[in-house]
């Protein structure tokens, strides 16, 4: 007898939803008639759990006695044949684009394909029980009779899917991780389950006979054709694999104790438990072994592992797509005979790392939109995260870098390295369990040495509740305590925290020379409480960096933007802010107090400082330092209580009195630096105690106290 074997799965055809179908196996079975072949075997058709479609292991099933749906053709579905709503929904042209995305795939991705069929089938099975045609009456009334025909079996089964929907648990599989109420069929709690959950049963128990009507059809066509279909063995053959296997067993367990892994005493176990386990991962590790023989697919030349034990998560395995169509099998030239032996491959499966899943179309448009810098939330998406599958994972966005490792951010000790996802810089990595605390190992270049960061995206706000609250009732009264740029302290790790209002904005972002101005590393969290704010904390910036707001306005243009809070900005022609703090707090002395009684003497003395004096060897203005001597001894000499001075702010044009500033909080720095201003205002207050003195900010009728 000749014949070929074949994995459903990997079936590659113009027409499925990225994974092989029962019409792919019909069509399958056509092709080994016109071939004169004698079988077609298949990997087993057991159903798996649908609420886990990423552990698509054939050999780890649910139940050996039922099929799995996601092998269905859902456009062969009856609903889909009467009902015009369906029709129309299948021929919308964003459904047959992300059926297009699941078929253009080079592995399947059993999540995302599942996730698009389940879709389908849920509006398939409403259409079933309500539509009123005679089609639906008469697939309504062979439904009833399979229900009859598998009784009490079928209902456990559509109980036990709806159950383990509402209660599997990350990263574990089966009755044993729901509550332990819901352990015992006969129970209390999954009686009550059962009478509330109805209908959800129901259509689990509806997708069982579909598998049985197409899987009907395809056997029907094999014996047509005259071509056996082989999916599971026989009583005696199973049994004979049973005793194959015990034998392996036994002989195992003497190589377990045979190297001193397991006592001399220990049983094999009905179970594996954790001193069994413990004794196979020792005796792993002791092997010399480090290339294992793999039996290849017989078709199409395929050099990849397409069936290593395990889920698609840990390894494309029961996943990867034949590299051409079915229906471009009949003219490819090894189709008819059955590919060598080739040289061994290593085990992927032995890497104690994990890969991240498979991207699926939603997860590669929200990679672009991280480039495009339009997403607007990347702390839901970037740092550390807990995936579905109950794995954590962290999500690095750094543009141009070469690598990155994950570290211990204490000791600097590698945890794991990462996964290149996107070749532009886009970095992922799954933790194993229990990781600690971790830092950022990037490697810039080829020829650089790693630069030990901390991730932006692993801290959470720094923003107060009562700043929050206050700023969006506009009553605060020190803003700039909150808003702009400040030195702090998050989590044992010193940096900045930026804030800026812009309630509109669809995406704000910090650029300046520690990202090199790139708008995608730093965007900021929105705070959507109605108070419009975006924050950020980032790390290890230094004093006196410049830095912007990049900003994505409501229309999607792009700008850029100095900071109103600023408490330090660039000199013109230069518009960029500084990175400065805000200098300590100085209680005000009595003799100010004095000063400005209400029924003290005042005579004020309103200078400009650029244009008061100058110095005569090059007409260059007074520092602030020349100005402290002179100006103040001028004003004391004059007979003057105060001096009113225009605005020190940072300001663009020479040639105005600086009215247009570019930063109210950001003392100019055409005199001096900020301390050097203090130090005028210092020796002022201490040379003529009873001089006060104001900076005028505008031409509006205020002042404030300086």
């Amino acid at each position: 007898m000749n014949g070929l074997t074949m994995h459903l799965y990997s079936l590659r055809s113009k027409r499925n939803w990225g994974i092989g179908d029962f019409t792919d196996l019909l069509n399958l079975m056509k092709y080994a008639a016109e071939k004169k072949l004698d079988f077609v075997g298949i990997n087993p058709l057991h159903a798996l759990f649908t609420s886990k479609p990423a552990f698509a292991s054939p050999y780890s099933p649910s139940s050996r006695e039922w099929l799995n749906p996601i092998y269905l053709d859902i456009e062969k579905v009856g609903a889909f044949t009467y009902n015009e709503q369906l029709k129309n929904w299948l021929a919308q042209p964003k459904i047959r684009q992300r059926i297009a995305a699941l078929r253009v795939t080079e592995t399947v991705t059993y999540t995302a394909a599942w996730a698009c069929k389940r879709d389908a089938l849920h509006m398939a099975f409403n259409a079933f029980e309500q539509d009123t045609c005679e089609a639906a009456a008469n697939e309504r009334a062979a439904f009833e009779a399979f229900v009859l025909e598998k009784g009490k079996a079928l209902q456990g089964f559509g109980l036990f899917e709806a159950l383990d929907q509402y209660y599997s648990r990350p990263g574990q599989v089966g009755w044993q991780s729901w509550p332990s109420e819901f352990h015992q069929p006969d129970g209390e709690a999954v009686e009550k389950f059962a009478r509330s959950h109805e209908r959800e049963i129901r259509f689990y128990m509806w997708l069982q006979w579909l598998c049985a009507e197409q899987l009907q059809e395809v056997n029907q066509a094999a014996a047509e054709y005259g071509v056996k279909l082989g999916t599971l063995p026989d009583a005696a053959a199973f049994q004979t694999a049973l005793d194959e296997r015990e034998h392996d067993k036994a002989d195992l367990l003497d190589k377990l104790k045979y190297t001193g892994c397991l006592g001399a005493d220990v049983q094999m176990p009905a179970k594996a438990d954790e001193t069994l386990l413990a004794a196979l991962h020792k005796y792993g590790a002791l092997s010399r072994s480090k290339l294992y023989a793999v039996q290849l697919e017989n078709l199409l030349g395929v050099i990849d592992n397409l069936n290593v034990p395990g889920v698609p998560d840990g390894y494309p395995n029961w996943a990867q797509k034949m590299p051409v169509s079915l229906e471009d099998f009949l003219q490819h030239r090894l189709m008819g005979g059955q590919l060598a032996i080739i040289d061994e491959v290593r085990m992927k499966t032995n890497s104690q790392i994990k890969a991240y899943h498979e991207l699926d179309q939603i997860e590669r448009d929200t990679v672009e939109s991280l480039f495009l810098a339009t997403h607007s939330d990347l702390f839901a998406y970037l740092g550390r995260h807990r995936l579905a599958e109950g794995d954590e994972v962290v999500r690095v966005l750094i543009p141009g870098a070469v690598s990155v490792d994950i570290v211990n951010r204490r000791s600097g000790e590698l945890i794991v390295p990462s996964e290149k996802i996107d070749e532009r810089g886009f970095f992922v990595a799954v933790l194993p369990d229990d990781a600690p605390d971790y830092a950022l190992s990037i490697r810039y270049t080829e020829d650089s040495e790693p630069v030990i960061e901390e991730d932006p995206y692993h801290f959470s706000s720094a923003l107060q509740d009562m700043d929050s609250w206050l700023l969006a009732e506009g009553k605060h009264l020190r803003p700039y305590e909150t808003l702009g740029a400040h030195f702090a302290e998050l989590d044992g790790v010193k940096g900045v925290r930026f804030a800026v209002w812009a309630p509109n904005a669809q995406r704000v972002s910090v650029i300046g020379e520690f990202n090199n101005w790139d708008g995608r590393r730093h965007v900021m969290r929105f705070h959507c409480d109605n108070n419009g704010i975006w924050d950020i904390f980032i790390p290890a910036v230094k004093l006196n960096a410049l830095y912007k707001f990049e900003i994505r306005d409501a229309n999607g243009d792009v700008q850029q933007k100095t900071d109103p809070y600023a408490f330090g900005a660039e000199l013109r022609p230069n518009t960029a802010s500084v990175v400065r703090g805000l200098p300590e707090k100085v209680d005000a002395p009595d003799f100010r107090a004095r000063a400005n009684a209400i029924d003290a003497p005042i005579s004020i003395y309103e200078v400009h400082l650029g244009s008061w004096k100058r110095n005569p060897e090059n007409n260059f203005w007074l520092t602030y330092e020349q100005l402290a001597k002179e100006l103040v001894a001028y004003v004391k000499d004059m007979g003057f209580t105060h001096i009113e001075f225009l605005p020190v702010s940072e300001y663009p044009f020479d040639g105005s009195w600086g009215y247009q500033a570019t930063g109210l909080y950001a003392p100019t720095s055409r005199f001096g630096s900020p301390d050097e201003l203090r130090a005028l205002i210092k020796a002022r207050h201490r040379h003529h105690p009873r001089l006060g003195g104001w900076t005028l900010p505008d031409r509006r009728p205020r002042a404030c106290q300086v």
